[in-house]
């Protein structure tokens, strides 16, 4: 062991202490001597002992009562403790001394050779309990470890599971929703090439349009997957400024107006006033754009959308509310996760790839907030998403 033991000896008298040090110092151990039980009060309270040889005879506290303190202390109840006694040395006082928590009694004058020998047992048994703690300490640490490391597989096998989702979702995507888009662009343009004295005006007008609705739907889908994979890989910059959400509202509406005309659809926003928030305007405005656009898709023609702000719990609240399809209340679980995502047509047979949604979740915790949603089947959602308010030092 790299540390020597300690043993304290109490004693009243003097010459006693000098007797057991002379007896003791072949023993490779620190003694602690203490004239008195308080100074062994103090001893006990700073040092960790191995044994404790007490006298019992002393003024203001004697042997069994400092034997009590001893055991009423955590740090001390398993303290082995030898009483030392000439004057109190019957059965009665040896019982007392036992029931005190003494585990051996020893009568002055005693036998040098006999007190060495059990000192040595009970120094032994501290080894071996310390050893014995050390193994405990060292195992404990090591299931801790254990532990640490096969969570850090459970989260890295959960993190796989993850990314392979996403991969699935992401050449799901490129194989199939993105190739529609470019299905009905190439086909109806290459009728319109080759046949068009063939073609009358008022079909190729409708041509035209399904050329421009797929265009947008594709241009839309890669402005998505472009924003979505670099937010999976990183590459994409988190630059929090203050700025007026009131603002950036106005801008998403202008941009979307013409594609709610085409459903009769109002964009309504209830910003009365600036609403100060602090976030990445970039993000921020993804977000908009991506809900605003989901609930043009969703809703019926001649109805309206909301887009306000409330505050709470610090935080500000920012909602896109519809009357349009809305979700049952199964199918709300499903939202926001690439995993189970499945996007639904619109009312007018809108595609789409549910990935916008997951972009938006994203987004809204990068900038410490949080996205859901309220919806009832049949009547409309209301998507609502936090984010920090504008403060003082933003």
């Amino acid at each position: 062991m790299d540390f020597k033991q300690k043993i304290l000896i109490v004693d009243d008298k003097s010459a006693n202490l000098f007797a057991l040090e002379q007896v003791l110092q072949v023993l490779d151990v620190n003694l602690v001597k203490a004239s008195n039980g308080n100074d062994a009060l103090i001893a006990i309270l700073n040092h960790d002992f191995a044994l404790a040889i007490l006298d019992v005879q002393m003024p203001d506290m004697d042997g069994y009562e400092l034997a009590e303190f001893i055991r009423s202390e955590e740090k001390s109840k398993f303290l082995p403790v030898i009483f030392l006694s000439a004057v109190f040395s019957d059965d009665f006082h040896v019982f007392k001394g036992y029931q005190a928590g003494a585990v051996d009694f020893i009568t002055k004058p005693f036998n040098p050779e006999i007190l060495l020998s059990k000192v040595e047992i009970f120094l032994k048994l501290d080894r071996q309990k310390r050893e014995l703690n050390l193994q405990n300490a060292l195992l404990e640490k090591e299931i801790f470890e254990r532990k640490k490391i096969e969570q850090s597989l459970r989260e890295s096998e959960q993190k796989l599971q993850e990314l392979n989702k996403t991969k699935d979702k992401f050449f799901s995507i490129l194989a199939h929703d993105l190739r529609n888009p470019f299905n009905t662009i190439m086909g109806f343009s290459e009728l319109l090439l080759t046949q068009k004295e063939f073609i009358p005006q008022d079909k190729a007008d409708h041509f035209y349009k399904l050329i421009n609705d797929a265009s947008k739907s594709a241009f839309s889908l890669l402005s998505n997957l472009l924003e979505w994979s670099r937010s999976q890989t990183g590459n994409i910059s988190f630059m929090p400024i203050p700025f007026n959400m009131a603002e950036i509202v106005s801008e998403s509406i202008k941009l979307l107006e013409a594609t709610a005309a085409k459903k009769t659809i109002k964009l309504i926003s209830e910003f009365s006033e600036r609403v100060d928030v602090y976030a990445d305007m970039n993000m921020i405005t993804t977000i908009l754009r991506n809900l605003i656009s989901n609930a043009i898709k969703f809703s019926f023609e001649e109805s309206y959308i909301t887009i306000g702000s409330e505050k709470q719990n610090g935080m500000v609240h920012i909602f896109v509310k519809d009357n349009g399809i809305g979700l049952k209340e199964e199918d709300v679980g499903k939202l926001f996760r690439i995993d189970t995502n499945k996007s639904t047509p619109g009312t007018q047979n809108e595609t789409g790839t549910g990935l916008g949604l997951i972009l938006c979740k994203e987004f809204v915790e990068r900038n410490g907030g949080k996205i859901w949603v309220e919806s009832i089947y049949k009547q409309g959602s209301k998507f609502i998403f936090s984010v920090p308010p504008k403060i003082s030092g933003n």
